[in-house]
């Protein structure tokens, strides 16, 4: 007997997709602030932090584990940013599961304050 295949939504696939890129530029930035710490940098790990979590907290339970594929090669956290703000631009609002104005807000916001 076959065993039963699921497939996953695209529009999951890229949300997790957007989660890992805010996380890693979380990350990125909380490493490049270094010890002493540097304000701007901290703002930016902190704010991609909680959009992550907005991101994050829109996945079932079975979909978080996509979160820890890899999503890009990028390096920068402000174009880690911007190409996650390019993925939620990709698809109508209505595509996204029920919620994700809030996140496409964010990072919006963080795209203004910390894209460049």
């Amino acid at each position: 007997m076959a065993s039963a295949t699921t497939t996953t939504d695209p529009a999951v696939e890229d949300l997790a997709g957007v989660v890992w890129r805010l996380w890693r530029a979380a990350d990125l930035a909380f490493q490049a602030a270094g010890p002493e710490g540097d304000l701007e940098l901290d703002l930016l790990s902190m704010a991609a932090r909680n959009a992550a979590w907005s991101g994050a907290d829109l996945l079932a339970d079975e979909h978080r584990g996509l979160c820890d594929v890899p999503a890009s090669a990028e390096r920068v956290p402000a174009a880690l940013i911007r190409e996650a703000e390019q993925v939620l631009a990709a698809r109508p609002v209505e595509q996204w599961p029920a919620g994700a104005s809030r996140l496409v807000v964010e990072v919006c916001d963080l795209v203004r304050e910390h894209g460049r």
